[in-house]
């Protein structure tokens, strides 16, 4: 099923609450928020939990909500400034051709708990679940395949 033409998002009237709706005909969700992103992120959720089991269709639906919401990015990835970018807005990100599953890359912002660090930094998710600090290689900021994680 083709998804990309079902998916909607629109204002809300102030008789509606204001704020903004989307949804994904004939899927019956409807996400709210104050703001477009917020809808869209509230569909996603529902989306998530109504297509769980179906992997394939979540990600495609995910990735179209995501182009909604940041129209610049590609259907076929991103670069790796797109994705720093994303990071700073909480998102976790990877690399299409990653071996391992659940794999991901995210940005920390140290709270002052944390003594020995004092500035954000990227860090890893790695394929055994194990959390390190990251550093970018030549190939992963020349690469054109970055992708919001499933797991943002």
């Amino acid at each position: 099923m083709d998804h990309k033409s079902n998916i909607q998002v629109r204002a809300n009237t102030e008789e509606q609450g204001g704020g903004f709706s989307a949804w994904c005909d004939p899927i019956p969700a409807v996400g709210t928020g104050d703001t477009r992103e917020d809808a869209i992120e509230s569909l996603a959720v529902l989306l998530s939990s109504f297509l769980n089991g179906h992997r394939n269709t979540l990600d495609t639906i995910r990735a179209q909500l995501t182009r909604i919401v940041h129209p610049s990015l590609s259907a076929s990835g991103f670069n790796f400034g797109d994705a720093i970018a994303l990071m700073r807005e909480g998102k976790k990100v990877c690399r299409r051709g990653w071996n391992g599953k659940n794999m991901w890359i995210a940005l920390l912002h140290p709270d002052n708990e944390i003594e020995l660090m004092s500035s954000p930094f990227v860090y890893m998710r790695t394929a055994d679940g194990q959390f390190v600090p990251w550093l970018a290689s030549q190939t992963d900021m020349l690469a054109e395949d970055w992708e919001i994680s499933p797991s943002s």
